[in-house]
């Protein structure tokens, strides 16, 4: 039985080593089939996240990396726009074809047929800018 434990511990140990001194705990239960009581016994665990460590430092280690990922995902560039290019695009197209008086009612925008075909005029003022 203490052989089987010491092989187990040390076949969990190697495979949280191959991993980069971390693995998930579904991963490292179901390849050895041991709970994730017996594995918060003996490696270091974070439930929260999910992990099995190797030791103390890969955990803070794994800690750190995670701090500077929230980190850069909170400063490049704030919240994501859906659809963002296709929004610029309808814009630009607002701007060149629809008179700037016309912009608050609800008026039907020119497709790309329209444009391509040349019923839609642009507009004799248009500077690629905003007409305010």
């Amino acid at each position: 039985m203490g052989s089987q434990f010491a092989e187990l511990t040390v076949g969990v140990f190697g495979r949280i080593m191959g991993g980069g001194g971390w693995s998930t705990i579904r991963k490292v239960g179901g390849n050895f089939g041991v709970k994730a009581d017996w594995l918060e016994e003996h490696f270091h665990m974070s439930r929260t996240a999910g992990k099995v460590f190797a030791s103390e430092t890969a955990m803070k280690e794994y800690e750190s990396q995670m701090r500077v990922k929230r980190g850069k995902k909170s400063w490049t560039g704030g919240l994501r726009i859906k659809r963002e290019k296709h929004k610029k695009k309808m814009q630009q197209i607002k701007e060149r074809f629809v008179n700037p008086r016309d912009w608050n009612k609800r008026t039907r925008m020119p497709t790309y047929r329209d444009i391509k075909r040349g019923i839609a005029k642009p507009l004799e003022d248009y500077l690629g800018k905003t007409h305010l």
